[in-house]
Protein backbone atom coordinates (compact mmCIF):
# COMPACT_ATOMS: atom_id res chain seq x y z
CA UNK A 1 0.00 0.00 0.00
CA UNK A 2 3.30 2.20 -0.65
CA UNK A 3 3.69 4.41 2.12
CA UNK A 4 -0.13 5.05 2.73
CA UNK A 5 -1.95 4.61 5.96
CA UNK A 6 -2.83 0.63 6.04
CA UNK A 7 -7.39 0.34 5.54
CA UNK A 8 -8.39 -0.83 8.94
CA UNK A 9 -10.81 -3.95 8.59
CA UNK A 10 -13.58 -4.44 11.37
CA UNK A 11 -13.58 -8.25 11.30
CA UNK A 12 -17.30 -9.90 12.04
CA UNK A 13 -18.46 -13.56 12.75
CA UNK A 14 -18.15 -16.71 14.33
CA UNK A 15 -14.53 -16.76 13.93
CA UNK A 16 -14.85 -14.21 17.22
CA UNK A 17 -16.58 -16.61 19.15
CA UNK A 18 -14.91 -19.79 18.85
CA UNK A 19 -13.19 -21.47 22.08
CA UNK A 20 -9.84 -20.56 20.00
CA UNK A 21 -10.43 -16.97 19.26
CA UNK A 22 -8.10 -15.68 21.26
CA UNK A 23 -5.57 -17.61 20.04
CA UNK A 24 -6.05 -17.73 16.17
CA UNK A 25 -5.73 -13.58 16.75
CA UNK A 26 -2.61 -13.02 16.59
CA UNK A 27 -2.35 -15.12 13.26
CA UNK A 28 -5.20 -13.27 11.96
CA UNK A 29 -3.94 -9.40 13.08
CA UNK A 30 -1.07 -10.98 10.95
CA UNK A 31 -2.66 -12.52 8.10
CA UNK A 32 -4.00 -8.40 7.95
CA UNK A 33 -0.67 -7.32 8.50
CA UNK A 34 1.02 -9.24 5.56
CA UNK A 35 -2.06 -7.96 2.88
CA UNK A 36 -1.27 -4.38 4.18
CA UNK A 37 -4.50 -3.83 6.38
CA UNK A 38 -5.03 -3.03 10.38
CA UNK A 39 -7.08 -5.64 11.62
CA UNK A 40 -9.82 -4.54 14.17
CA UNK A 41 -11.95 -7.06 16.57
CA UNK A 42 -15.24 -6.73 18.13
CA UNK A 43 -14.93 -5.51 21.66
CA UNK A 44 -13.62 -8.61 23.43
CA UNK A 45 -14.64 -9.17 27.00
CA UNK A 46 -14.25 -12.15 29.80
CA UNK A 47 -17.69 -13.87 30.16
CA UNK A 48 -17.73 -15.46 33.71
CA UNK A 49 -18.32 -18.99 33.60
CA UNK A 50 -21.67 -19.06 33.88
CA UNK A 51 -21.86 -17.40 30.60
CA UNK A 52 -23.97 -14.48 31.43
CA UNK A 53 -24.19 -11.32 30.36
CA UNK A 54 -25.56 -8.11 32.70
CA UNK A 55 -27.58 -5.41 30.70
CA UNK A 56 -24.70 -3.27 31.86
CA UNK A 57 -21.77 -5.61 30.44
CA UNK A 58 -24.01 -5.83 27.12
CA UNK A 59 -24.50 -1.51 27.22
CA UNK A 60 -20.78 -1.67 27.38
CA UNK A 61 -20.36 -3.94 24.50
CA UNK A 62 -22.40 -2.67 22.20
CA UNK A 63 -21.25 1.04 22.54
CA UNK A 64 -17.64 -0.66 22.03
CA UNK A 65 -18.44 -1.94 18.64
CA UNK A 66 -20.18 1.03 17.73
CA UNK A 67 -17.26 3.02 18.43
CA UNK A 68 -14.99 0.46 16.62
CA UNK A 69 -17.04 0.04 13.26
CA UNK A 70 -16.84 4.55 13.19
CA UNK A 71 -13.12 4.02 13.22
CA UNK A 72 -12.94 1.33 10.12
CA UNK A 73 -12.79 1.43 6.08
CA UNK A 74 -14.40 -1.84 5.69
CA UNK A 75 -16.31 -4.45 7.33
CA UNK A 76 -15.24 -8.30 6.63
CA UNK A 77 -18.06 -10.36 7.85
CA UNK A 78 -18.75 -14.85 8.25
CA UNK A 79 -22.00 -15.54 7.67
CA UNK A 80 -22.11 -18.74 7.93
CA UNK A 81 -20.07 -21.38 10.33
CA UNK A 82 -18.74 -24.83 9.95
CA UNK A 83 -21.87 -26.30 10.50
CA UNK A 84 -23.68 -24.23 7.78
CA UNK A 85 -26.06 -21.83 10.41
CA UNK A 86 -26.68 -18.90 9.35
CA UNK A 87 -25.30 -16.03 10.65
CA UNK A 88 -26.90 -14.53 14.03
CA UNK A 89 -28.33 -11.32 14.58
CA UNK A 90 -25.16 -9.59 15.74
CA UNK A 91 -23.51 -9.64 12.73
CA UNK A 92 -26.67 -8.50 10.79
CA UNK A 93 -26.66 -5.84 12.86
CA UNK A 94 -23.03 -4.70 12.52
CA UNK A 95 -23.01 -4.92 8.61
CA UNK A 96 -26.37 -2.70 8.26
CA UNK A 97 -24.71 -0.13 10.90
CA UNK A 98 -21.84 0.09 8.60
CA UNK A 99 -23.75 0.09 5.69
CA UNK A 100 -25.56 2.77 7.00
CA UNK A 101 -21.93 4.72 7.63
CA UNK A 102 -21.28 4.13 3.68
CA UNK A 103 -18.72 1.45 4.50
CA UNK A 104 -18.14 -1.38 1.67
CA UNK A 105 -18.96 -4.52 3.01
CA UNK A 106 -17.36 -8.06 2.56
CA UNK A 107 -19.35 -11.13 4.13
CA UNK A 108 -17.71 -14.38 3.46
CA UNK A 109 -19.13 -17.81 3.98
CA UNK A 110 -17.43 -21.48 3.37
CA UNK A 111 -19.39 -22.73 0.32
CA UNK A 112 -22.22 -21.04 -1.57
CA UNK A 113 -25.87 -21.72 -0.13
CA UNK A 114 -28.43 -23.48 -2.78
CA UNK A 115 -31.35 -22.83 -3.58
CA UNK A 116 -33.59 -19.65 -2.76
CA UNK A 117 -34.01 -17.73 0.31
CA UNK A 118 -37.79 -16.67 1.16
CA UNK A 119 -38.92 -14.94 -1.90
CA UNK A 120 -35.66 -14.44 -3.43
CA UNK A 121 -34.57 -17.31 -5.91
CA UNK A 122 -30.85 -17.55 -6.77
CA UNK A 123 -30.19 -15.30 -3.46
CA UNK A 124 -28.31 -17.21 -0.86
CA UNK A 125 -28.48 -15.45 2.17
CA UNK A 126 -31.25 -12.76 3.05
CA UNK A 127 -31.25 -9.88 0.54
CA UNK A 128 -30.76 -7.43 3.34
CA UNK A 129 -27.42 -9.18 3.76
CA UNK A 130 -26.22 -10.51 0.35
CA UNK A 131 -27.45 -7.42 -1.87
CA UNK A 132 -25.13 -4.45 -0.02
CA UNK A 133 -22.35 -7.28 0.61
CA UNK A 134 -20.25 -8.35 -1.87
CA UNK A 135 -20.09 -11.91 -1.46
CA UNK A 136 -16.48 -14.48 -1.09
CA UNK A 137 -17.15 -17.93 -1.06
CA UNK A 138 -14.23 -19.34 0.62
CA UNK A 139 -12.50 -17.93 4.20
CA UNK A 140 -11.39 -15.08 5.70
CA UNK A 141 -7.63 -15.54 3.59
CA UNK A 142 -9.78 -15.23 0.36
CA UNK A 143 -12.09 -12.64 1.84
CA UNK A 144 -9.22 -10.19 2.48
CA UNK A 145 -7.44 -11.25 -0.59
CA UNK A 146 -10.15 -10.24 -2.60
CA UNK A 147 -11.00 -6.64 -0.62
CA UNK A 148 -6.84 -6.06 -1.44
CA UNK A 149 -8.00 -6.87 -5.07
CA UNK A 150 -11.32 -4.28 -5.13
CA UNK A 151 -10.98 -1.53 -2.82
CA UNK A 152 -8.00 -1.31 -0.32
CA UNK A 153 -5.32 1.01 -2.23
CA UNK A 154 -8.68 3.43 -2.90
CA UNK A 155 -9.72 3.38 1.07
CA UNK A 156 -5.80 3.87 2.47
CA UNK A 157 -5.37 7.73 2.98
Amino acid sequence: MGGTMAARIYLAGFDTYYADAMVQTDAVRQLCADLGFVSVFPAQVVIDSSGEVSPELAATIFQRDIDLLRTCDIVAASLFSSDGVESISDIAFELGYAHALGKPLYAYSPREMEGSYGDCVGVPINRMLSVPATMVYGNLTECLQRIRLEVADGIAA
